[in-house]
């Protein structure tokens, strides 16, 4: 696992594109990325979303705010209820839980939340 954070992300990223790949399409593709990240760090996007999809049950899209949020109130696309806002713990790197891809190189604090979903069985 490389070392990614919000500084080398774009580079990261880049970096999995391979020698095959067409010239024009890699500068497109980092420039997109480069662009994009650039925006996602520009608006400081704050809250997380998840796509939950489970054989028998309809897909769920969802997402989880904090409660700290100052944005909170000016949500205009989906509006923010109240059961999607969400207390964020600071948990110590050390306490990063066993058997996740960043498992082992978590070496900086991170915000933990927990939250139960429940989805719905199909028709």
């Amino acid at each position: 696992m490389r070392d990614v954070t919000a500084d080398n992300l774009s580079t990261v990223f880049n970096s999995y594109m391979g020698p095959d790949i067409n010239p024009r399409l890699r500068e497109v593709m980092s420039s997109l990325v480069h662009h994009l990240h650039a925006f996602a760090k520009d608006v400081n996007l704050t809250h997380t979303e998840w796509e939950v999809k489970a054989p028998g049950y309809r897909n769920l899209v969802t997402e989880v705010f904090p409660e700290d949020d100052p944005y909170l109130d000016q949500d205009t696309v989906f509006g923010v209820r109240e059961d999607l806002v969400m207390r964020y713990q600071e948990m110590p790197a050390a306490s990063f839980p066993a058997g996740f891809e960043l498992s082992g190189s978590v070496d900086q604090p991170y915000l933990q939340v927990d939250f139960d979903l429940t989805l719905v069985a199909d028709e």
